[in-house]
């Protein structure tokens, strides 16, 4: 006798006040009624609600091999989380052409993906244990790379086009590793200004009814958000290019500072800026406390320019705080 009993989670919404456990039972009840595959953001946000399964509910695979239908004998007990995403791509240099591979790390551990289980097209399999790809990008990258047996060949006269449209594009969220760049020799650093002190920079800027927030630190002349996995790329006198290692310990304390500022930026998944809306960024002048308290860390803002004025009827072409002392900010060019 079949030990399940199918259960509809429409009929547990009611019974639950906590509000993961309902999105728990609505992430279910998408998936099983009027299913309308190919919607990805929407599919992982009902996923993640899922996964983080409030309730505890005992989580199972099914193996449609074994039997079509839901069964004892066709069904594997495993363990489901999100995962901490950290997909690599590796471009290696033979002779006329770049090969470009991936790799995903689990764990601490680095895996190839043609040696992974894609399961559902979101999930990885490894033993027992279920691991959800928390976004689009890393869904998309990883069908790609499997769908070419993690296997891309591309020749030398492509390979510039290749990399300024495909590679860049994807550094804000996929660490890229360029094997055939040869570290920095101490002359280059020295020419490229690498050697003198880093700067500290947020960008401000707006996003219809947002204030985005970007942290970027100047290495040389060169500045690298630092929530993207960017790698540092130069070109001496000579033409030839290198990498240098990114300060990863400064970055962590820069990001540490914004964090600090606002509990609702512990939460976000961004590539490369925190941001607020706009109602919040300028409520009990919280952007004041929080520009002084990155200033006092030698952090420098820039993308907006603040007036001081006392005529409480102010107006601005962005936005103003109007009262006693009001700030009026406008956009930046240049």
């Amino acid at each position: 006798k079949n030990p399940f009993k199918s259960v509809s989670p429409a009929d547990l919404i009611f019974k639950v006040e906590d509000n993961t456990a309902l999105k728990y039972y609505s992430g279910v009840s998408k998936f099983q009624n009027n299913y309308t595959p190919g919607q990805v953001e929407t599919e992982l946000e009902a996923l993640k609600a899922i996964a983080k399964n409030p309730l505890n509910i005992p989580v199972y695979l099914h193996d449609a091999k074994a039997s079509v239908n839901i069964q004892a004998s066709s069904v594997t007990a495993v363990e489901l989380m999100v995962w901490d995403a950290d997909l690599r791509l590796t471009v290696n240099q033979k002779d006329d052409f770049f090969e470009i591979s991936g790799r995903l790390i689990i764990e601490g551990n680095a895996y190839a993906l043609e040696n992974l289980r894609i399961r559902h097209q979101y999930f990885v399999q490894l033993n027992n244990k279920l691991y959800l790809l928390p976004r689009a990008d890393l869904v998309k990258v990883i069908s790609f790379f499997i769908k070419q047996s993690n296997r891309l060949v591309i020749h030398k006269s492509k390979y510039a086009e290749f990399q300024k449209n495909i590679l860049i594009q994807l550094e804000g969220s996929i660490q890229v590793d360029y094997s055939y760049l040869k570290p920095a020799t101490p002359k280059q650093i020295e020419e490229k200004g690498f050697d003198l002190e880093n700067e500290k920079l947020i960008y401000l800027s707006e996003s219809e009814d947002y204030i985005l927030i970007t942290p970027v630190m100047r290495y040389g002349n060169l500045e690298i958000p630092v929530l993207s996995k960017k790698q540092i790329q130069a070109q001496d006198k000579f033409g030839n290019l290198f990498t240098l290692h990114r300060e990863e310990d400064a970055e962590l304390q820069f990001t540490a500072e914004i964090l600090k500022q606002h509990p609702f930026f512990y939460d976000q998944e961004t590539n490369d800026s925190y941001y607020l809306h706009r109602k919040r960024f300028l409520e009990e002048a919280w952007f004041l406390d929080a520009f002084e308290t990155w200033r006092s860390k030698d952090i420098h803002i820039l993308g907006f320019n603040a007036h001081s004025s006392d005529n409480a009827g102010c107006k601005a072409k962005t936005y103003s705080i109007c009262g006693r002392k009001s700030f009026a900010f406008s956009p930046v060019i240049g």
